[in-house]
């Protein structure tokens, strides 16, 4: 039996750092708070429509994390909102169907939620490995999840309170086209009256 060739196995250089995401953040003019020693920093972000229950203004708080010496990239959203364990099924139901069919629809979010404690978090992660982490790349991750909370925020409350799911992506394309025909009707009743011949 013939014997295995000795191979040696480089470690794969950090594919990011905090300081490189820092660096990314001042740039930008984005505030953040960084302990020392951790592999994450907190940061707040302004928002339209998501309001956190029991805020006076709407924001959402973000945590950037890396795990994996560097080759793994979370932006999380801790504790978007609260559904006790216990809560009826119809609304948990609907919950967990909206907040399904949100991550389909936006392609990076995903949602987690901890039936211990009935916290629901938003988040985005994906790995880096050797590839070096852009600003670019970040700021769609910041942006796109303060973006994706703002457009859902109703649905989402919508669901823990009266148990309502959202429509499905070809009904909202059939009202937003039925809205269009409305709308067209109405500007050309606005210009030329009802259109029928005088």
């Amino acid at each position: 039996m013939g014997t295995l060739p000795n191979l040696r196995f480089e470690s794969s250089p950090m594919a990011t750092t905090l300081k490189k995401i820092t660096e990314f953040l001042d740039l930008e003019g984005l505030d953040y708070l960084h302990k020392e020693g951790k592999q994450h920093l907190r940061m707040r972000m302004p928002t339209k429509k998501y309001l956190q229950a029991g805020a006076k203004h709407h924001h959402i708080d973000l945590v950037i994390a890396l795990e994996e010496e560097g080759a793994y990239l979370k932006v999380i959203a801790p504790e978007v909102y609260h559904f006790p364990a216990n809560a009826g099924s119809f609304q948990k139901l609907a919950l967990m169907q909206s907040l399904l069919q949100i991550s389909l629809m936006s392609k990076m979010v995903q949602f987690e939620y901890d039936a211990d404690d009935g916290e629901i978090r938003a988040i985005i992660e994906f790995p880096l490995e050797d590839a070096a982490l852009t600003s670019r790349q970040l700021m769609r991750c910041i942006h796109g999840l303060v973006k994706v909370m703002d457009r859902n925020h109703s649905t989402i409350i919508d669901a823990i309170k009266h148990g309502l799911t959202p429509e499905s992506p070809a009904a909202l394309q059939k009202a937003y086209e039925k809205y269009l025909e409305e709308r067209r009707a109405k500007r050309k009743r606005d210009m030329w009256g009802d259109g029928k011949d005088a």
